[in-house]
């Protein structure tokens, strides 16, 4: 350490170390912010007893720190709090704390304690000493923190801060300060996180996203088990952690309190638990546990086509080729558990176990609910299961397999016009133009076109004759020379019926049959 250190020709005093350096050395001597001032170091000698050159030198004082602290943001962290940063750390003797700040909302100005709480923390994750957080109850003597008018979803506040009511380092005070925040109003439910049953067996847990109410709507919990047993919820409140919802369905009478070992599925309808804010948690079910349930295994479905709109799904304990069918509960017969290409089964689906094993579920589809794939050929469609629970309450992951489905569903006569010679018919889809009537005769046996009791027919004898063409989902017909009662029919009231006919759609299935359209003209 050396001996002797002058600054601007005067000897400092309390020369040292700085502490935990032996390189480092500090001592006391004025000088005047913002200032250059000249440094003569000797002396010193290291540890071998070697002396160290004179030092001749000069450095600069920092200037004053003149500046006062002002608030730099106020942003919302909170439905009632806001975080409050300034422009640089603050004197801990001086410090941001409760009743520094006080908040207007409308035309009334709220202070800490005065039937108001406005508390203040410091926010120890900024390492910089610059952010605190405020958080606001406007009305003590009301549940909730009252910051918003009823029923908006924000709310202007204003935060003002008197003169001099914090300090940095260097004793600067601020300025009084005003900085107005808009806070929006949490409209987010409480949402499901996870489930289990507590350590000493006896209640189910239910952990939220947050903090629920303690009001709580037990009449919407359903606790069954595997077998399809439900229970009775005797209580459902607020857990000791208030995220949790704690279940319980045994009575205080009972000889055990303790959960018998099982899977247990547990249904929470919409608004069983709210948060502070009033928003109601949505519908979800959760399956729990208990001991070492004795199948553990999800059922593994495997998809196959018996025949075109008619499927299979076998239910087997496990992945291997060996594994056995496995018995499914009712949730196998939910049409809500099957999926055709990411659509929901049609209306009038039927569902059901082929035998008494409830390991095998046959689906098939109803008419009119497929407009693709070629009658008698089909093409390939994706069905998806998912959500299926074996006895032991193991439900099955999402499994897709190809089935076959084909067209069910008739092209329909929808309108019908008239020009000149020529009769325009459209349907409600394209039609197959190889299946067209290919002359008078079969115009008159596919369709029944008449005016009042008079009805198109050949002539005694003779026959009709017209022409025929199809474009997509219309079918021209062109009455041309021949012996019939063609232009009596025209002059009438025009209706076209389809009667038992030969015409297909694109995808070869016969139109609906008896479907009766006036035709305009």
């Amino acid at each position: 350490m050396p001996t002797t250190v002058r600054v601007n020709g005067t000897p400092a005093t309390n020369i040292g170390f700085v502490t935990g350096s032996k390189t480092q050395v500090q001592a006391d001597a004025t000088v005047a912010a913002g200032t250059t001032a000249t440094v003569y170091v000797a002396g010193a000698t290291d540890e071998a007893d070697l002396a160290m050159d004179l030092y001749n030198g000069s450095f600069t004082a920092p200037a004053a720190d003149v500046t006062k602290p002002t608030v730099t943001s106020i942003t919302q962290v909170a439905q009632d709090t806001v975080r409050v940063v300034f422009s640089e750390a603050l004197d801990p003797n001086a410090d941001f704390v409760t009743g520094d700040v006080k908040v207007l909302k409308g035309t009334t100005v709220y202070t800490n304690g005065a039937g108001a709480a406005i508390t203040v923390t410091k926010y120890a994750a900024d390492t910089t000493g610059k952010s605190y957080d405020v958080k606001i109850d406007l009305d003590t003597n009301v549940a909730g923190d009252q910051i918003y008018a009823t029923g908006a979803a924000s709310q202007a506040l204003t935060f003002l801060f008197d003169k001099e009511v914090v300090a940095d380092a260097a004793g600067n005070k601020n300025d009084e300060i005003t900085s107005t925040v808009t806070l929006t109003r949490d409209a987010t439910a409480p949402a499901f996180v996870s489930s289990k049953i507590s350590s000493d067996k006896e209640k189910f847990e239910i952990t939220f996203n947050e903090d629920i109410d303690a009001t709580v709507n037990k009449n919407n919990i359903i606790v069954t088990d595997a077998s399809g047993v439900r229970y009775t919820v005797d209580s459902a409140a607020q857990g000791t952690d208030p995220k949790v919802l704690v279940i319980d369905t045994i009575p205080a009478t009972a000889t055990s309190q303790v959960v018998a070992d099982g899977v247990y599925t547990i249904k929470l309808g919409a608004g069983t638990v709210k948060d502070a804010q009033g928003n109601l948690s949505a519908e979800f079910t959760t399956n729990v546990t208990v001991g070492t349930a004795g199948d553990t295994t999800k059922p593994v479905p495997t998809i196959s086509t018996t025949a075109n709109n008619k499927f299979k799904v076998v239910f087997k304990n496990g992945t291997s080729a060996t594994a056995a069918a496995e018995e499914v509960t009712a949730s196998a017969l939910s049409l809500s558990n099957y999926k055709l290409d990411g659509a929901a089964l049609p209306a009038g689906t039927d569902i059901y176990f082929t035998d008494a094993t409830k390991s095998e579920v046959e689906i098939v589809l109803p008419a009119n609910s497929v407009n693709i794939g070629k009658a008698g050929v089909g093409t390939n469609a994706v069905l998806t299961v998912s959500g299926v629970a074996d006895k032991a309450g193991n439900v099955s992951d999402a499994k897709s397999g190809d089935v076959t489905v084909e067209d069910n569903t008739a092209a329909t006569l929808t309108s019908a016009q008239l020009l000149a010679d020529t009769l325009v018919l459209t349907f409600s889809e394209n039609i197959d133009a190889a299946s067209k009537p290919a002359d008078f005769a079969a115009v008159i046996d596919d369709f029944n076109i008449s005016a009042g009791s008079t009805t198109l027919a050949n002539g005694a004898g003779a026959t009709g004759a017209a022409t025929t063409s199809v474009d997509g989902n219309k079918l021209t017909i062109t009455f041309t020379a021949g012996d019939s009662n063609w232009a009596t029919v025209k002059a009438g009231a025009l209706k076209v019926k389809t009667a038992t006919p030969v015409l297909t759609d694109a995808n070869a299935v016969v139109v609906k049959d008896e479907v009766e359209v006036t035709v305009t003209k």
